[in-house]
This record gives structure tokens, C-alpha cells and sequence, in this order.
């Protein structure tokens, strides 16, 4: 998904379909409105239509999300994390567990650091 991005962020640059897209997924909402999805697909059909390279280009990234989904693939980039499956997490006498966490203290003596930005 974000070389899909990329590719149409790269091709859009500063559209306004583009911007607005991009400040409803910022203000997390599930999905983007109905008025801002045709525009964005507006522009993107646009943009295809005139450059046959992007066209191409936006056609196989298109596919190979398709496949990917089809398969039951699961992807994610960055920091993040993909599960293609269930996941079960346990924690028994006194143990702290989780598929991702920050610094834990258990039965540790005197105080843990207070709370502040993250250190590391």
C-alpha cells in the first residue's frame, strides 16, 4: 500500500482531491467521503488517461495488491505489524506479555522512571 501511495502522491502532487484524501485518513476516520473518493478517483482516472507510464505503472501495483489480498497475504511497513492469522498472547504468575511493548517493571524495587518521551 505504500508504494501505491507513493506512486499517486508522486503523480498528484499538491491536487486538492489528493490533500483532502489525505487529511480525512489523517483525522482517522474508517473510510473517506463519498465527495472526496470520487474526486480522488477523478483525478487518478485523470492522470492515467494522460500519461500512459503511470497508467502502467498504477495498473500492476494494483494487481499485485489484488494477489496479495487474494492469497490472504497481510503486509506492513514501517514500525508496523502484519498478522495473517490469529494471535494469542498469554501471561501467567506475575509475567507481562504482548506481541509489542515498551519497558515493563514487575516486582521491581523502588520506583520505576517516571513517564516521559521515549528514551532509546
Amino acid at each position: 500500500m505504500d508504494r501505491l501511495h507513493d506512486l499517486i502522491s508522486s503523480k498528484l502532487g499538491d491536487d486538492p482531491a489528493l490533500a483532502r484524501a489525505i487529511g480525512e485518513a489523517e483525522q482517522g476516520g474508517e473510510e473517506l467521503s463519498e465527495r472526496t473518493r470520487r474526486r480522488l478517483t477523478d483525478s487518478v482516472e485523470d492522470a492515467a488517461e494522460r500519461d500512459p507510464g503511470f497508467a502502467g505503472a498504477l495498473e500492476k501495483l494494483v494487481e499485485e495488491l489484488q494477489a496479495a489480498s487474494a492469497a490472504g497475504g497481510v503486509s506492513a511497513s514501517g514500525d508496523g505489524q502484519a498478522v495473517g492469522g490469529n494471535v494469542n498472547i498469554r501471561a501467567e504468575g506475575g509475567a507481562a506479555a504482548a506481541q509489542r511493548m515498551g519497558n515493563v517493571w514487575i516486582g521491581a524495587t523502588g520506583n520505576p522512571p517516571m513517564p516521559g518521551p521515549e528514551q532509546g
